[in-house]
């Protein structure tokens, strides 16, 4: 009991992200045209020049930056919002306590990384920097996590749905203009289980495990509604079974497998929620099966967060 008062408390205290990872400081990257603007923060702190980073202490208020230049004037008001290591580093925390522990804290707030202010335009706003990408193209790349896999295969003339959790997936995307890119995810993952029917100390033991694997590779068309990514293509995937079981009773091993492989359709729904990050869903039905034929129905979707990092980053305008 000694020993595992300290421990929870270890636990507990570890397992707030936000607290741990977040400074009581983050730094805002303003850019303003025209250039050599003065900034000042809260009616207090001065900042002379442009493209500078600003350091501003996490709140839950809104930050007032008034810019000035000879005539030319603009007031803003940045808003705080929940921190990436605070919504998505707690998820992992046991029991979800992070979220509560990291609720005494502002820590787990942040503002936006970098923030555009033009002061030649009479209109009062700004804009921040997004994922959005300018009109040349441009290529990412990006690895996706998919933390809940459901499937519906085939094993001889049964259909089976079943699923698992985490995976790993590359993804590339072309941009053809601002708000309209090709991509391409490909995936190889495997999930299994085992179920003892009994176990003894004895030799006596029957266990039956079975794994599930699955290959996909899309091309998607995809447009862009400010922070939405809707895509719709094709798809090949392959699905692989395999059943074992051990009965040490009779001494007799068991083993069945199945795969199928065809063609369908891939949907993808994304949310930009962070910069360079998403989460959504993507939806792949089999409609062609090269071992059934047409319409042998059978499906993967899943529940996925995707990291993008653009390799070709955008121009500075003048």
């Amino acid at each position: 009991m000694k020993l595992l008062l300290p421990f929870a408390a270890i636990m507990v205290l570890f397992s707030s992200c936000a607290t741990l990872l977040n400074g009581r400081y983050t730094v805002v990257q303003v850019h303003t045209k025209p250039e050599n603007v003065i900034t000042i923060i809260n009616k207090k702190d001065t900042v002379f020049g442009s493209d500078k980073p600003i350091v501003v202490k996490r709140s839950d208020e809104f930050i007032e930056m008034d810019f000035k230049k000879d005539s030319l004037k603009k007031t803003i008001f940045l808003k705080s919002k929940l921190s990436t290591a605070y919504w998505l580093g707690n998820f992992w925390s046991p029991y979800f306590s992070g979220y509560l522990i990291d609720l005494t804290t502002p820590k787990r707030f942040t503002y936006p990384k970098e923030i555009f202010v033009n002061l030649n335009d009479s209109l009062r706003y700004f804009k921040y920097k997004t994922f959005v990408v300018n009109p040349n193209q441009r290529f990412n790349l990006g690895v996706s996590v998919p933390l809940a896999n459901f499937y519906r295969f085939k094993t001889g003339n049964t259909y089976n749905d079943a699923g698992g959790m985490f995976g790993i997936a590359v993804n590339a995307d072309l941009y053809l203009n601002k708000t309209l890119y090709l991509s391409t995810q490909t995936s190889w993952l495997g999930h299994s289980s085992w179920h003892p029917f009994y176990f003894h100390i004895t030799l006596h033991d029957s266990v039956t495990t079975e794994s599930r694997k699955i290959f996909f590779t899309n091309l998607m068309l995809n447009k862009v509604y400010d922070k939405w990514h809707i895509g719709m293509g094709i798809s090949y995937q392959q699905f692989y079974w395999k059943k074992f079981i051990y009965d040490s009773l009779n001494i007799n091993h068991i083993m069945q497998r199945s795969d199928s492989r065809g063609f369908g359709l891939s949907f993808a729904l994304e949310y930009n929620f962070a910069r360079n990050f998403f989460v959504g869903a993507l939806y792949q039905p089999m409609l062609y099966n090269l071992d059934g034929g047409l319409f042998d129905y059978q499906h993967y979707w899943n529940i996925q967060f995707t990291y993008k990092y653009p390799l070709f980053k955008r121009k500075k305008s003048n």
